[in-house]
């Protein structure tokens, strides 16, 4: 992970999250506040929670030379109802880099927190649908991914600024009569290639799905991941010749394939060429296709979900 300084500010506790970040996070002079209030809707009378903290990273890194300071205050506004089906949560996001209010962001989500070089939110499946998890650009604060399984990531030695990521988002539930897989590939600003994965027969309910990468015919990584979040691991790349050769480029990102194995279904096969997903080299289950654009049947609860 390239957070080496992220530093979560809970309620009253002053520390880091171990199991994310690798180098524990400097001091910082804010403080952070929770407060409960009352809300009333109709008859229905609940209490309503504002859980604040903040991330603090003094030296995020643009590219090997530039950093800049970034802050990210955090708000999750909870609505604690017994009337309903547990509670409504909105996040509220204000993102200041070098001292300066840049951005504001809101999204409908239960939890959040960094996420190597991203933000991200969990907005939790209801009835037996998926969880949700949403990404976001912390220097723009524009979504940048969504996806149902933890996003996967891949690092190029030596360059912070080629960073990429594979993610994942089921689109279809159990029950369809087909599976909808969305791949989304690109750097922390968003995917530059998005194609859906279809494979007939009815979907059915999968305990987790992997991302594994292959180079040279060996699997170098894997990624493990279910409802309850589970963390992949990063993949490092070392372009030919490392370190001594010329700094690497997106061209040098190249030569291994992402293989993506749903539950119930033989191995997707997608080489990479040039910082680019390969469709055209690449290796389908029985039966199953890649579109550019989403099934009409799906189209508007694609949009929903993106929302």
């Amino acid at each position: 992970m390239r957070l080496a300084c992220t530093l979560p500010i809970f309620l009253t506790i002053l520390g880091c999250n171990k199991s994310e970040h690798k180098t524990p996070a400097p001091t910082s002079g804010h403080t952070s506040a929770s407060t409960v209030t009352a809300g009333r809707e109709g008859d229905a009378q609940f209490p309503v929670v504002d859980n604040g903290r903040f991330y603090v990273v003094p030296e995020y890194h643009i590219d090997q030379q530039k950093t800049v300071n970034l802050t990210l205050e955090e708000h999750i506004v909870t609505q604690v109802r017994t009337d309903q089906e547990c509670c409504s949560a909105e996040i509220t996001v204000k993102g200041t880099i070098d001292d300066k209010p840049t951005w504001t962001l809101k999204k409908k989500a239960s939890r959040a927190e960094m996420f190597d070089r991203l933000y991200r939110t969990v907005t939790p499946g209801c009835c037996g649908s998926a969880t949700h998890y949403t990404y976001f650009d912390p220097l723009t604060g524009n979504q940048s991914f969504i996806a149902t399984e933890p996003i996967a990531t891949l690092d190029v030695a030596g360059r912070y600024d080629l960073s990429r990521y594979l993610a994942l988002n089921r689109i279809s539930e159990p029950g369809d009569d087909e599976l909808l897989l969305q791949i989304q590939y690109g750097p922390q600003s968003g995917p530059t290639q998005i194609v859906f994965l279809v494979c007939p027969g009815q979907d059915i309910a999968t305990l987790h799905t992997t991302v594994e990468y292959l180079r040279n015919g060996k699997i170098e990584a894997s990624t493990v991941s279910d409802q309850s979040g589970t963390f992949p691991r990063d993949y490092t790349l070392f372009p030919p010749g490392y370190p001594s050769n010329p700094p690497a480029t997106a061209n040098d990102i190249s030569g291994f394939s992402f293989l993506l194995k749903v539950e119930g279904q033989p191995t997707t096969n997608i080489p990479v060429a040039k910082d680019h997903l390969d469709f055209s080299r690449a290796v389908l289950p029985k039966g199953c296709h890649l579109s550019q654009t989403v099934p009409t049947q799906y189209a508007a609860y694609l949009e929903e979900i993106s929302k």
